[in-house]
């Protein structure tokens, strides 16, 4: 039997398993769905992986300019950040911020990173010992973020985590627990947007009229100064680097360690091996599929699968779905270790690449080893999780486990 077919922009679609059978359906019966719900004039959906790996390919007929989001987060109708941003861009404005970006993340930043997340893993999984359990998403994959930005940034711990309460806030302004339903949801929104954008611009201020150090800032400050970036450019591009960081990198720690914990035998053979860590790791993303799609914008017509894209019309590549595509991956709901390097698209592909995939997956390392690396413990479940309402980041508000 048909399952109905959800309006894929509801915010509550990945709070239950539910999705599962409609993008199973989608990708055997419809793989080019219109949906008539949602911002503006309704949108195309593409489900398979084949289609979702090829149209993120082909950035000269989707455009990136309108942001990756529904609904931008910058504006309802146009996004501000339009031709300032790296998610907002299309070439070659996309290549010269993408060299921007390169030039920070590397090796020795990543270094950088793991060694403050060690520290801070170290002191949060000694609370939670002692205290027999505790909500994982909040005291250790919180973690992730709150290292990036103290490094990335140059920042201390306490306003590393206002930042990170700040994109939570923009991204969970559906979400009852992380915004507040006492102001209309444009209003919500629109709120949290403004305080971190506002934190952002006073700490870049500040930076301004400082020596330069060997950070994020420094880096993008420099840029500025060259030339390179405009002042909007350097602002808009810091979100995109907070955003790209701390929303996906959380939620994955978070995601990761419930499949651990629902495939107790996968669980023992990392406690067993922590070298099977790495490759682990590319199965989890595949998975977890934290960022459930990306937007993009038709430049011209185009016929898929009997029907025409229009120009203008927008085009959602459901990477959630595509990672559980069974004609690329067997047995795709499965959690192997043993599976081959998989093409998985939760980084994205082509240009499109995570900049920061080097980062993530140093720090999604650092913590699912410092997690199976417990002497003589291991998490277990102690309630439901719950999960972000959002139809773009499937997150987790909370996920509380106890020692065991």
């Amino acid at each position: 039997m048909t399952p109905p077919i959800p309006d894929l922009s509801d915010a509550n679609l990945f709070r239950t398993d539910a999705p599962e059978a409609v993008f199973e359906h989608l990708r055997e019966k419809e793989p080019l769905y219109w949906n008539n719900g949602g911002p503006g004039e309704g949108f195309w959906n593409l489900s398979r992986y084949a289609d979702v790996s090829a149209c993120y390919r082909d950035h000269d007929w989707l455009s990136s300019l309108d942001g990756a989001i529904m609904g931008s987060s910058f504006g309802s109708d146009q996004d501000s950040a339009r031709g300032k941003m790296l998610v907002a861009s299309d070439l070659p404005e996309h290549r010269y911020f993408r060299r921007v970006f390169l030039g920070v993340l590397g090796p020795a930043m990543t270094q950088r990173i793991r060694e403050r997340l060690q520290v801070l893993l170290a002191r949060e999984l000694g609370v939670m010992m002692d205290d027999g359990g505790g909500d994982f998403a909040h005291s250790i994959a919180r973690q992730l973020p709150v290292a990036a930005l103290m490094t990335l940034f140059g920042i201390g711990e306490s306003d590393a985590r206002r930042v990170v309460d700040l994109t939570d806030a923009v991204v969970g302004y559906r979400d009852e627990t992380l915004s507040d339903f006492s102001m209309p949801e444009e209003t919500r929104r629109a709120v949290a947007q403004i305080e971190l954008l506002g934190f952002l611009d006073q700490t870049l201020e500040e930076r301004r009229a400082a020596p330069a150090r060997d950070d994020a800032l420094s880096h993008f400050l420099a840029a500025e100064r060259a030339g390179t970036l405009t002042r909007n450019e350097v602002l808009y591009n810091l979100v995109n680097l907070v955003f790209g960081g701390n929303e996906t990198s959380a939620h994955t720690a978070s995601g990761s360690l419930l499949l651990m914990m629902q495939e107790p035998s996968a669980y023992t053979a990392l406690i067993d091996d922590p070298d099977l860590v790495p490759n682990a790791i590319t199965e989890m993303l595949r998975l977890t599929s934290v960022a459930a799609y990306v937007k993009r914008v038709a430049t011209s017509d185009r016929a898929m699968h009997g029907t025409t894209i229009k120009a203008g019309q927008t085009v959602l590549l459901w990477i959630y779905s595509a990672n559980r595509d069974p004609e690329e991956f067997d047995k795709p709901l499965e959690l192997r270790l043993d599976r081959k390097p998989t093409g998985h698209l939760a980084f994205g592909v082509g240009i499109h690449r995570c900049v920061g995939a080097t980062p993530a997956l140093a720090e999604l390392e650092t913590v699912l080893r410092a997690v199976v690396e417990l002497e003589g413990v291991r998490l277990v479940p102690d309630g439901e999780p719950v999960r972000l309402q959002s139809n773009f980041i499937r997150g987790f508000t909370s996920l509380p486990v106890r020692v065991t």
